[in-house]
């Protein structure tokens, strides 16, 4: 079941809220899915919609990329492409909950502080 009131690229499973968006149906046969469903690992709404906000415009580079045809040039087979996809679908989702503000206080010394 979908959501209004601007809840975008979000779908509600059982106990979380689910990122979906339609494949553009040029990009079918490249990428092997007509959708992309994935959890965004929240129960929280308001969490969720930015959160798929986050994914979906990181998805539009890959859906720009893969026209670009840097997808082909990988000479990929189709397991090596549907995990290609669920391991960039894990990092962004997880990229989300990383910090964007560091200081000399934080305890990954190969991280510059911003600030």
């Amino acid at each position: 079941m979908g959501l209004s009131n601007g809840a975008t690229y979000i779908i509600r499973n059982n106990h979380t809220f689910c990122f979906r968006m339609k494949v553009p149906s040029d990009l079918h046969t490249t990428l092997l899915k007509k959708e992309l469903r994935y959890s965004l690992k929240t129960d929280n709404l308001s969490e969720a919609k930015i959160k798929a906000g986050f994914v979906a415009g990181k998805v539009q580079l890959l859906f720009r990329d893969v026209r670009k045809g840097r997808l082909n040039k990988m000479k990929l087979t189709d397991e090596q492409i549907k995990a290609m996809i669920q391991n960039f679908m894990r990092k962004i989702i997880q990229e989300y909950d990383e910090p964007v503000i560091y200081s000399s206080l934080d305890e990954d010394p190969q991280r510059e502080a911003y600030w």
